[in-house]
């Protein structure tokens, strides 16, 4: 049996947005999904947006050829669209 996340949802906030991003790379590390899992994370703007994924990639890649993959971020009017 493997220890994998459950579907479902996770609420963190605060105002350090490098502190937010190291504790979910600790928590996904802890508890990976499913390889072809995708993550949803839900920003405020697209400038988070490309910041997150940027800071993701390097977090998880090799030096240099960092790639994030399988992550998909959504403001909350999109957010809310799609469940709609």
């Amino acid at each position: 049996m493997t220890d994998t996340a459950a579907s479902g949802m996770i609420v963190l906030q605060g105002n350090r947005m490098e502190d937010l991003r190291d504790l979910t790379l600790k928590w996904l590390g802890r508890r990976p999904l499913h390889p072809l899992a995708r993550t949803l994370f839900l920003v405020q703007s697209n400038g988070i947006a490309q910041w997150l994924k940027t800071s993701i990639a390097e977090r998880q890649g090799a030096p240099g050829y960092g790639i994030c993959l399988g992550t998909d971020v959504a403001l909350p009017a999109r957010l809310q669209w799609q469940a709609y």
